[in-house]
Formats: structure tokens, C-alpha cells, sequence
């Protein structure tokens, strides 16, 4: 589980790296989500302070829109498909000028909810083994389809 304390020293080191990042926590106030928030969608030719990174503990679960939103990390466990979902979903608003979602699961949830990527990428190979694909796979445009699951969801 991401703890409020890793959230902010991985905000930290992506920070070091060159990407500009923020961590928030169910302690943080609404003014400061909010600030984090404009900050992230912000025209960055207007705004000196705009980041490219806010990590969350304990928040922007459910009720948060942020439909510029083009990269998901999942660093922590779930059980739960519909949390998943959720976690997913905030990168897969339509946003004008946005073509993809980026999502990385280091944490590995795709394997409780598998279904879910292979339903968004339209793939009909229902094994995730890495040896089956050959096997299931029918048309050179599936094979596509699996190359974008497993950049996307780890399944490799």
C-alpha cells in the first residue's frame, strides 16, 4: 500500500528528474487539491508554476474529473474490480487534443480484472500468457491489439 510518506518522496524524486510533481493526501485541503489540479490542466505558456504529476493517497477515487488527464501510475493494490475501474477511468475521459491514455501497473491490479483491458483494447485472446499468443492470436490486427494491451497494462 502507497503510503502518504512514499507518495511525497516519489513527488521528491520525480521532482530531481525534471518532472514537475506535487503529492497529495486525504490531508491535503481543497484549496490545495484544487491548486494542484489548475496547475496540471494549466496553459503552461501562462502559468509559471504548472506540474505534470500529482501522486494521491486516499483521494481523487471517486468525483474527480480531470479529462486532460493522459497518464495513469497505479502504485498500490486492489482487490476490488470497480476501484480498478475507477483508477482507470480518470485517464479515459476524451480531451481534446488527447489520443491515449498511458496507463503503468506496477502494482500488477490487471491481473484481478483482466478483463478490462482486454475489453478496451478489443482483443478476443483471453489467455495472458505469454506463450499462448501465438496460438490465439487470428489476424495481424489482433497482434496489434495485444502489443497495445501489454505497453499498456504489463501484461507481458
Amino acid at each position: 500500500m502507497l503510503t502518504k510518506e512514499e507518495a511525497h518522496r516519489l513527488a521528491a524524486l520525480f521532482n530531481m528528474r525534471g518532472y514537475r510533481s506535487v503529492a497529495l493526501d486525504g490531508s491535503s485541503s481543497d484549496s490545495q487539491r484544487e491548486d494542484a489540479i489548475e496547475r496540471l490542466e494549466c496553459d503552461r505558456s501562462k502559468r509559471d508554476d504548472w506540474i505534470e504529476l500529482i501522486f494521491t493517497v486516499d483521494i481523487f477515487n471517486e468525483g474527480v474529473d480531470i479529462p486532460s488527464v493522459n497518464l495513469v501510475i497505479m502504485l498500490r493494490p486492489t482487490e476490488s474490480a470497480i476501484i480498478f475501474v475507477q483508477q482507470l477511468g480518470r485517464g479515459l475521459r476524451k480531451h481534446e487534443g488527447k489520443d491515449y491514455v498511458l496507463v503503468l501497473d506496477f502494482i500488477g491490479n490487471y491481473k484481478k480484472s483482466y478483463l478490462i483491458p482486454i475489453a478496451l483494447c478489443l482483443q478476443r485472446a483471453y489467455c495472458l500468457q505469454k506463450s499462448d499468443y501465438t496460438s490465439r492470436l487470428t489476424s495481424r490486427e489482433e497482434m496489434g491489439n495485444l502489443l497495445y494491451a501489454q505497453i499498456f497494462f504489463g501484461l507481458a
